[in-house]
């Protein structure tokens, strides 16, 4: 799709910024542009947003360069950014917002508080990072106004050794090296970047983190090994990049409806070719609609997970988590493609919800189940697939 340039001018003084960047007539998909287009805005109609503060090539001369602290480039950043953003689109039909910051990181790191971000108190950095923080803001503001809620991303490169995706929740290490219910039993959950989206999950801080239903586990289900996960729970001795400025200001770490994370891209199958970048990009757009439909919005989703050779037999499996509140994941797998009919029943025998009835792939299938509009008790769901019926239990607790 053809961009069309808007070069936003903003006052180099001052918070002006964080008004101009509210422009109303922002068109979804189209890019926008800070000052002499260091930061670039593109703007969406999806509950998503996805920065790159690292992957810039500009280097005016206008801008003094950093004499300190990190200033190595992330390959293919802007490239992936822009890939995600497409990808997103063709699956959803709508666009995340993309900010990007097209500075070198050698003039500017968008990952940094002001104080750290840039060399002495050159304006044109100033007034580029307020450029960028202040898209995001903008692009959360509108989250907030048009679904209630939504999820940030801070998109990175990593030159660590093993070749990984590194989820940061703002969570240490040696956080994440603690048990399950060491995680779920202390304060890690209210101190990380996803705080506002534990309670209307449904499950613990720790699924969220590296269960089946997690977001790494998600990756992980399409050949891109993420940590923390079900098979990686924690990064071990190794290297780990845990979260950043950006994460920690736009998460929810603080409180707000906007929870995210930083996703540091290892370089090879991810990053290192345009062919690399933009089958991630499609795996990405997949990964964080499953994770959001799943636990921050409770839609009835259904994704198929890759597995070479496919199941070798048909089955439902029992939901997770349960009993649960309001929400639940149901798993089923198919040999064969078939129609599907997935219902939930209460005891008497009264329908209550249809969450699946369709033709279906053969492969392993999760559907989200939202049971916040019925009273606590027992349910059954159902499945039928070419005559053969399931059925098991599920325990809502209100």
């Amino acid at each position: 799709m053809k961009r069309v340039a808007l070069l936003v001018t903003l006052f180099v003084c001052g918070i002006a910024v964080e008004s101009a960047a509210q422009n109303p007539t922002f068109v979804p998909g189209q890019s926008y542009f800070g000052r002499n287009q260091y930061i670039e805005y593109i703007a969406g109609n999806s509950p998503y947003i996805v920065s790159g503060p690292h992957g810039g090539d500009l280097t005016p001369s206008e801008i003094p360069d950093r004499t300190s602290g990190e200033t190595v480039t992330d390959s293919n950043i802007m490239g992936l950014s822009r890939a995600i953003s497409a990808a997103v689109f063709a699956r959803e039909g709508k666009y995340p917002h993309i900010i990007i910051c097209r500075l070198k990181r050698t003039k500017i790191d968008a990952n940094r508080d002001l104080n750290e971000a840039l060399e002495g108190n050159n304006p044109y950095a100033i007034q580029a990072w307020k450029e960028f923080q202040s898209f995001i803001d903008t692009a959360k503001q509108t989250v907030i106004r048009e679904y209630g809620k939504g999820f940030y991303v801070d998109i990175h490169g990593h030159g660590h050794e093993i070749q990984r995706l590194e989820l940061g929740y703002l969570l240490s290490s040696s956080s994440l090296s603690l048990s399950d219910n060491a995680l779920n039993g202390g304060s890690y959950g209210t101190s990380s970047s996803i705080r506002t989206l534990i309670p209307t999950s449904g499950i613990t801080f720790s699924q969220l983190l590296r269960g089946p239903n997690s977001l790494g586990s998600m990756f992980e289900s399409d050949s891109f090994p993420a940590v923390p996960s079900t098979t990686q729970p924690n990064p071990g001795s190794a290297l780990y990049f845990s979260g950043g400025y950006n994460t920690a200001r736009h998460g929810s770490s603080s409180g707000g409806q906007i929870s995210g994370v930083q996703i540091e891209c290892n370089y090879i199958n991810v990053r290192d070719t345009e062919t690399s970048y933009k089958r991630f990009a499609g795996v990405f757009a997949e990964a964080i609609r499953d994770y959001t439909a799943l636990h921050l919005f409770h839609k009835p989703t259904v994704f198929v997970a890759n597995e070479s050779g496919g199941p070798k037999e048909f089955g439902l499996m029992q939901n997770y988590p349960n009993p649960f509140n309001p929400a639940t994941a149901i798993s089923y797998q198919l040999i064969a493609n078939s129609f599907v009919t997935l219902k939930v029943f209460d005891l008497l025998g009264r329908e209550i919800s249809t969450l699946v009835n369709q033709q279906m792939e053969a492969g392993k299938h999760l559907v989200n189940w939202n049971a916040s509009k019925v009273p606590a008790g027992v349910y059954l769901y159902q499945l039928r697939v070419s005559g053969s019926v399931e059925t098991r239990k599920a325990v809502v607790l209100k």
